[in-house]
């Protein structure tokens, strides 16, 4: 198991394992995007993950917060933002986090926190 911050462009090409949380999940028809932060950078891993995937539907069912195990190729970034990304070979449910309070509240949670309050009015107490 690796940890997000160990991960250097000298592992492009090797196979590797990674747990985390969902921090962000942008689904599209034939693939998607999982940003995954272990807690010890701030910059998430980009996960993506493609039709292909025997486990594509459930896969698009995960939730924001829902803790998982990624294992894939690192491969070099298509795009901007990130010198390279995981594309995903399997992917295991560690626990689930259910939309319990719904969207506004689960972005706020997760996202980190806004310096600036009045961004957020309905959720001052939890600044």
């Amino acid at each position: 198991m690796l940890d997000i911050v160990d991960i250097k462009k000298e592992d492009i090409g090797k196979k590797l394992s990674i747990c985390g949380w969902i921090k962000n999940h942008r689904k599209q028809s034939n693939f998607g995007f999982i940003a995954l932060s272990d807690g010890t950078s701030q910059n998430p891993l980009q996960v993506v993950y493609t039709k292909d995937l025997k486990d594509f539907l459930e896969i698009q069912k995960l939730h924001i917060g829902s803790s998982i195990k990624v294992c894939g190729t690192l491969v070099e970034s298509q795009g901007s933002g990130q010198e390279f990304e995981l594309s995903l070979e399997n992917l295991e449910l560690l626990g689930d986090c259910r939309q319990a309070f719904g969207s506004s509240v689960e972005c706020l949670l997760i996202q980190r926190r806004s310096p600036n309050a009045s961004l957020h009015p309905d959720f001052f107490h939890l600044l």
